[in-house]
């Protein structure tokens, strides 16, 4: 283990001591809970950050890192940590887990146990799970990875978001969406298999986009947000499948 990772601090959790924060439950409480309910987040719920680095800390029994995500050692992904948690959470009856309102994530095997910190990056953002919270501007300015430049309306962002978090089959890379400090989203649909260059767009938010015009009559969608430099499909189909990349006042034959 790394000497970080030895290295004791004041923000160590002791064990059998409540952990810092709000408490984290792998699923809702149910219909039939009487009582007050305790402060609380639903792990669905949760903004996870697009990377944390993880530090196991003093004070229980030793952990297993080859347990944790990474196998305890370095940074870990938003999504691998969330993935982590969720098995975790709704499949280990004793463990545990709290969240700060900085963001950092403790989590344990058992009450016993030291505990798990994730400490995010603030400035790599955070994954966009909650599209409707999280994508709010009326507009967006995207660059493509070939450089050209368009205007999408909020609904064209939005189904280029959930393009890019639909799972993909077994072997071919997931695509992401990642929201910025600034505002501005980065995202990838993923690649096939063996491709070498993940092709990341990004997406500035627009506040006076003002008027976007009249949707398309073959797909619904603004003239702008017909993206013509690239082969890739957003969603933007005729009546018939195939890819509208032109806008239309009159619906095709």
């Amino acid at each position: 283990m790394s000497d970080q990772q030895h290295q004791a601090s004041t923000d160590d959790a002791p064990a059998c001591q409540p952990l810092p924060g709000t408490k984290i439950l792998g699923i809702p409480l149910p219909d039939w809970y009487e009582g007050d309910p305790f402060p609380h987040v639903v792990l669905a719920d949760m903004t996870f950050h697009v990377r944390y680095r993880q530090l196991i800390e003093r004070g229980g029994e030793a952990w297993p890192v080859n347990q944790a995500p990474g196998h305890g050692f370095g940074d870990v992904m938003g999504k691998g940590a969330r993935n982590y948690l969720r098995g975790c959470l709704r499949g280990w009856m004793f463990s545990e887990a709290a969240v700060t309102d900085d963001g950092v994530i403790r989590f344990r095997l058992t009450k016993r146990h030291a505990a798990l910190r994730l400490v995010p990056d603030q400035a790599a953002g955070v994954l966009v799970e909650h599209p409707e919270q999280q994508v709010t501007a009326p507009a967006y300015r995207v660059t493509a990875p070939d450089g050209g430049t368009y205007l999408w309306s909020r609904r064209a962002m939005l189904a280029a978001v959930e393009r890019c978090n639909r799972e993909k089959p077994v072997g071919w890379p997931d695509g992401w969406t990642h929201l910025k400090p600034t505002g501005a989203i980065h995202l990838s649909s993923g690649t096939t298999p063996g491709a070498r260059i993940v092709r990341e767009w990004t997406a500035q938010p627009e506040y006076q986009a003002g008027n976007l015009g009249q949707p398309c009559a073959d797909c619904g969608y603004h003239r702008t947000d017909h993206t013509t430099s690239d082969q890739e499909c957003w969603f933007r189909h005729r009546r018939d499948r195939s890819n509208c990349t032109e806008w239309t006042a009159e619906p095709t034959p």
